[in-house]
């Protein structure tokens, strides 16, 4: 069922051009031969990188695509791998603003702020302090937890219901743009 599951949504989407990696297992999640389905996959759509096995369970080179991390508790950091290294999880602190979270009861986060501002500088930090010199390492992407709180997960950049964006959009312009300069940088 799953590798019919797999194929059928590559068919599906392969020609959706905002499709940029297909990741067939997030962390330990169900995860089972997947070098074999990364075989598979790359056979069905080689355009495209796979990322096999977000975050856990790495296979090694020659089996995956990518050296893909989850990091909240550790210092962020660039192993020696052959493959391109990947953040494919990183930050998820949080905010929660009342009335505009699936549960009230319920708040989940790797670190919580209780104000805009200070939400902000944290992430100033962690971008401009913790992850830019990790260009220059190799670090090849990242990709922050998570665009939008997620029912309990109270760690997006956006509220549950769309109503708040808890970073403004000129502050991560101003992060974004320091990343994009030191990325220039790389020959």
């Amino acid at each position: 069922e799953f590798r019919k599951a797999m194929d059928e949504t590559v068919e599906a989407l392969r020609s959706f051009v905002s499709v940029g990696v297909w990741v067939i297992f997030n962390e330990g999640w169900g995860q089972f031969d997947s070098a074999r389905l990364t075989k598979r996959l790359a056979a069905l759509d080689d355009t495209r990188i796979i990322d096999s096995v977000s975050g856990w369970h790495d296979q090694g080179v020659g089996k995956t695509e990518l050296k893909s991390l989850h990091t909240y508790y550790t210092k962020l950091r660039v192993p020696k791998d052959a493959r391109a290294v990947v953040l494919s999880e990183f930050g998820g602190y949080s905010m929660k603003i009342a009335g505009h979270v699936f549960d009230e009861s319920r708040e989940f986060g790797y670190k919580k702020f209780r104000s805009q501002d200070d939400l902000v500088e944290a992430l100033r930090v962690l971008y401009l302090e913790k992850l830019l010199p990790l260009i220059e390492q190799g670090l090849c992407g990242c990709i922050y937890t998570q665009m939008s709180d997620v029912e309990e997960e109270i760690n997006g950049l956006v509220t549950y219901d769309r109503a708040v964006i808890k970073v403004p959009v000129g502050e991560m312009r101003k992060i974004n743009d320091a990343l994009m300069r030191e990325a220039k940088q790389i020959r």
